[in-house]
C-alpha cells in the first residue's frame, strides 16, 4: 500500500523506481500534456520489458514530495481518469494490468497540498513484451535509474523470453510398494508414486494438470489420496490429476498417487531355476511410468521414469524379494499330531527290538 511515508521511504531511483517531479508535470497546460504522455510512454515501455516498476509522479530528484499534481484537470475530468484513458495507447502492445493509484493528503502536516495528489502508476512485467512507444516507437528497457532505448540483440532476448509457467517433475520416487496375490499367481501391485512438481519459470502457474500412463498391456487404475488433488477420468488406460492449487514461481508441490498395476507370477523354469514376475505382461525393469504435464498455456512437457530408475530407497525390490519369499519358500505346515504320535511308536518298537 502506498503512503506519503513510504512514497518517501525509497532510497533512490534503481531498476524498479522512476520519479517525476510535479514542476514537470503542469497537465493544465495542454502543450505539457503531449510533453507527460512522451515521457509516460518511454518509461511505461521501458518497465513492462525488465521486470515491471513504478512511476512516482510528484515527487523531486530528492525524494520529496513537492506539493503533488492537481486531482482535477480542466473540466471535471480527474487526473487518475486522464492517466487511466491515455496509458492503453502509450505502447504497443497495450500492457495489460497497469495501476494507477493516487496518494491523497492525510493530515495537517502532510506535504501534499489541498486538491492535489500524489500519483503512482504501477506497470506489471508483461508476457506481451516487447513494448514499443507509440510515440516514438522505440524499444526502451530499464538500466539501473535510467530509461534507455534498447540494442535490437536485447529486444530479441525480451522477445523470446519465457512467456507461460514451466511446470517440471524435478523428482520421482516410490514412497510404497504392496503386493497382493492369489494361489494361481495372478495379482495386484500398488504403488504410491512422489511426483515432486516444480515450476521453475518467473511466471505464476494457475491451472495444473497431469496424465499418468504406463506401457504395459493392461494400462493402469488408480486413485488419489491428497485433497490438493482430484482425480478426473482421462484417455482409458490413463490417470488424470487436476491440481487445485497454484504453484508460485520457484515453489514446489507434492502430488502422491497411488496407482495399481495387474501382476503374474510364473513358476521358475527347472532348468533355469529361475522365478518370473510380470507387470502388466512386462518385466518390472521394463515399465515406465509417463508423466504429461500441462500449466495453463503452456505446451504440454512429457517426462518419463523407469520402475527401477526412482526405485531409489529399494522400497520395490523389497518388496519382490518378499513375494518370491513366500511364493517359493513357504513356511512348512505344523505336522499333524497323529504324525508324531507315530514317530513315537516308531522310535519305541526300534527301542524294542534292539
Amino acid at each position: 500500500m502506498w503512503t506519503e511515508e513510504s512514497i518517501e521511504a525509497i532510497p533512490r531511483e534503481d531498476n524498479f523506481i522512476e520519479r517525476k517531479s510535479s514542476r514537470l508535470l503542469d497537465l493544465v497546460s495542454g502543450a505539457n500534456r503531449e510533453r507527460v504522455r512522451d515521457e509516460l510512454a518511454k518509461q511505461l515501455s521501458a518497465f513492462a520489458n525488465a521486470g515491471g516498476g513504478a512511476i512516482i509522479l510528484g515527487v523531486d530528484n530528492s525524494g520529496m514530495i513537492d506539493g503533488g499534481i492537481p486531482l482535477v484537470l480542466r473540466g471535471r475530468q480527474t487526473t487518475k481518469e486522464w492517466l487511466e484513458d491515455i496509458i492503453p495507447d502509450l505502447t504497443e502492445p497495450e500492457i495489460v494490468g497497469v495501476q494507477v493509484i493516487d496518494v491523497k493528503r492525510e493530515n495537517t502536516t502532510s506535504k501534499i497540498e489541498l486538491g492535489k495528489a500524489v500519483y503512482v502508476v504501477e506497470v506489471p512485467d508483461s508476457d506481451r513484451a516487447p513494448h514499443q512507444s507509440t510515440r516514438d516507437h522505440i524499444y526502451y528497457v530499464r538500466l539501473g535509474s535510467r530509461s534507455l532505448p534498447a540494442p535490437h540483440r536485447l529486444i530479441e532476448d525480451i522477445r523470446n523470453r519465457s512467456r507461460h509457467p514451466k511446470v517440471v517433475i524435478s523428482r520421482a520416487a516410490i514412497a510404497e510398494a504392496q503386493s497382493i496375490d492369489s494361489d494361481d499367481g495372478d495379482g495386484c501391485l500398488f504403488l504410491t508414486i512422489k511426483l515432486l512438481l516444480r515450476n521453475e519459470a518467473p511466471i505464476l502457474a494457475r491451472n495444473i494438470c497431469l496424465d499418468l500412463a504406463v506401457n504395459t498391456e493392461n494400462g493402469l487404475r488408480g486413485c488419489i489420496e491428497l485433497p490438493a488433488v482430484v482425480r478426473k477420468e482421462g484417455t482409458p488406460g490413463t490417470l488424470r490429476i487436476e491440481v487445485q492449487q497454484a504453484l508460485y514461481p520457484k515453489m514446489e508441490l507434492v502430488v502422491s498417487p497411488v496407482i495399481h498395476l495387474p501382476t503374474k507370477i510364473f513358476d521358475p523354469v527347472p532348468t533355469v531355476r529361475e522365478w518370473a514376475f510380470f507387470i502388466g505382461g512386462r518385466d518390472p525393469s521394463d515399465v515406465t511410468i509417463t508423466v504429461t504435464l500441462y500449466a495453463d498455456s503452456a505446451p504440454a512437457l512429457v517426462q518419463s521414469f523407469g520402475l527401477s530408475e526412482i526405485d531409489s530407497d529399494g522400497k520395490l525390490s523389497r518388496e519382490l524379494d518378499r513375494v518370491r519369499s513366500e511364493w517359493f519358500h513357504p513356511s512348512p505346515p505344523p505336522e499333524p499330531i497323529y504324525l508324531s504320535q507315530r514317530a513315537r511308536i516308531s522310535a519305541a518298537r526300534r527301542k524294542f527290538r534292539s
